[in-house]
């Protein structure tokens, strides 16, 4: 029995310091952000020695309303493509248009600072990434790993490294700068004002669209936030009727623009041509062939990936390693959503963001394009893919612990790997596009 000194009871002696480590404090998201950026542009850094290359020279370089801020009309209301006749494809992308003019105008021209930008916009993403995983994985530490899995891919050469891709690097960035205002919204008390929110949420929303027409896939990622605000429930009806309803009022808003683009602006165009329908679905299948395989082996990397074929009879060709491709990658998504939805819904919801992002580039709509896919195309999407990974590592590092170790070294291993891949092969690929 202790007590105080005096009342006739002996004092406690005085406690001896622990020789136990103090438990170690998990690192500030804000510096693991700050890390994922900064680290996101290493093997990267190559392209500021880099010039103009491929559409570089039609959309900057021999483009007059980019020099200057002069036809500002021209550049927020006309074709992308405008003066281009070699392009079918009608995009309105007027923010991506600006920001090569302020670059030109503020750097007089100088491609090493188009591609710094770049580089900006690619740290950028990262972060947000980063913070988008540990959002949806409930891992902070380990989504550092992740979102820099993401960032080293070699498939972001072509977004990154070529001055043209900017378009997935604004898209991406605005898009997930909305997905982190809607979470903070679908947080705050009921009675506090969320007014602010809704006007930098809609904001976000017009640089998205105004930056690539991927914008529409807003309500994904809005829909993927509630999901978390809930709290990461098992998916099941409610749960999924929950997060329709929060993304519905995007979801009405992109099928607006979609509408408003097919009356006034169609992207492509009538004249186009007739894609049969036999056709088109084998299409879509090996697209997805096409996007498996920049996912697991992206090498060769290529800005003119697929190339759709024809014989001398003008007959359409099809790849037959894509459709087998294709149609085993479709599978296992759906398999592993199956398997996962119930008992691990993170890694159910990041593979739903990544299918409800590359839709819109999976030619399920044909496109009509000379290339059924490219690597930039999976810029947004496979955070979704580095989320899934994220969230199933610590359940399998369970399932199989003497294979944990193991893994983190593999996976370390290939990320020093995918980094340089990138360095080797990044100077390679814009070689590639000068020659075109």
């Amino acid at each position: 029995m202790h007590g105080a000194p005096g009342d006739g009871v002996a004092a406690s002696p005085p406690a001896l310091p622990s020789d136990d480590p103090p438990a170690a404090r998990p690192p500030r998201p804000a510096l693991l952000a700050l890390c994922v950026a900064v680290l996101a542009v290493v093997p990267f850094a190559g392209s500021l020695g880099s010039g103009f290359v491929y559409d570089d020279h039609l959309l900057i370089e021999e483009r007059g309303a980019a020099h200057s801020l002069a036809r500002l009309p021209e550049l927020l209301f006309s074709d992308f493509w405008r003066g281009s006749s070699g392009i079918h494809m009608h995009y309105l992308r007027p923010l991506v248009s600006l920001s090569y003019a302020l670059d030109w105008t503020a750097f007089d021209g100088n491609p090493t600072w188009f591609h710094a930008v770049n580089l900006t916009l690619h740290a950028a993403a990262a972060a947000l990434a980063y913070a988008a995983i540990a959002r949806w994985s409930g891992r902070p530490t380990l989504a550092a790993l992740g979102a820099l899995a993401w960032a080293w891919h070699p498939s972001k050469t072509e977004a990154v490294a070529w001055i043209s891709g900017r378009t997935d690097l604004l898209c991406t960035v605005a898009l997930l700068a909305l997905g982190a205002v809607a979470s903070a919204r679908m947080a705050r008390a009921p009675r506090r004002s969320i007014a602010p929110f809704l006007v930098a949420e809609a904001a976000l929303f017009v640089v998205a669209l105004g930056s690539k027409e991927l914008g529409v896939v807003a309500p994904v990622i809005v829909a993927v936030e509630a999901w978390v605000v809930a709290g990461r429930p098992a998916l099941g009806r409610a749960t999924a009727l929950r997060a329709l309803v929060a993304g519905a009022p995007y979801a009405l808003a992109s099928l607006a623009y979609v509408a408003l683009r097919q009356r006034y602006f169609p992207i492509v165009p009538a004249g186009a041509g007739h894609l049969p329908w036999r056709d088109a679905a084998l299409y879509a299948i090996e697209t997805q062939g096409e996007l498996a395989r920049i996912v697991t082996w992206p090498s060769p990397l290529s800005l003119l990936r697929a190339p759709i074929q024809t014989d001398a009879a003008g007959t359409l060709l099809h790849a037959p390693l894509r459709l087998v491709a294709g149609g085993a990658f479709v599978a296992a998504g759906l398999a592993a959503f199956a398997a996962t939805h119930a008992r691990r819904p993170a890694v159910a919801v990041a593979l739903a963001f990544f299918a409800g992002t590359v839709l819109p580039n999976a030619n399920v709509i044909p496109s009509k394009m000379a290339h059924l896919a490219s690597e930039r195309f999976l810029y947004l999407p496979s955070v979704g893919l580095a989320a899934a990974l994220v969230a199933a590592l610590p359940h399998a590092a369970v399932a199989l612990r003497w294979a944990a170790g193991a893994a983190l070294g593999v996976a370390g291993a290939g990320a020093a790997l995918a980094a340089l891949a990138i360095m080797l092969r990044g100077q390679e690929l814009l070689q590639q596009a000068s020659t075109q």
